[in-house]
């Protein structure tokens, strides 16, 4: 079941967010200009893309909560096409809901930073706890 975790107005206000998140950190603003968020309660079999990966949930990793917490979907993203992020809306059981939140919110800015950087766009990009691997 796939739930959109953004209303319209909501989703406009966090891509300007994400322009602002760019800029603020003395990076160029972002290229892509529309980042769309859906909130998933997996993150398998997606296709082309990247995967964003906590170390956290790779030492907490079964079958039924893989490490990844975020998934960009295909590559539209680098010709400046609008970005789909699934963020997974599902905690491991060992992790309480506040904490999940946190991983959540890393997530959702390494999301922007990886986004709002052009020269480090390559699979050694770290933002924090987050790694991540292309799928192509």
């Amino acid at each position: 079941m796939i739930r959109k975790s953004s209303t319209p107005s909501q989703a406009g206000k966090k891509a300007a967010r994400t322009r602002e998140l760019g800029t603020a950190a003395g990076q160029h603003p972002a290229r892509t200009q529309l980042v769309h968020w859906v909130e998933a309660d997996e993150l398998d079999n997606l296709g082309h893309g990247v995967q964003f990966l906590h170390q956290e949930l790779q030492r907490e990793r079964d079958y039924t909560h893989p490490d990844r917490v975020a998934f960009l979907e295909g590559f539209s993203w680098r010709h400046g096409g609008p970005a789909t992020v699934r963020l997974l809306g599902i905690s491991p059981p060992s992790i309480d809901a506040d904490h999940w939140s946190e991983i959540v919110q890393t997530a959702r800015e390494a999301v922007l930073d990886f986004l709002s950087n052009e020269g480090k766009q390559d699979s050694e990009f770290r933002h924090g706890p987050i790694h991540i691997l292309f799928n192509a």
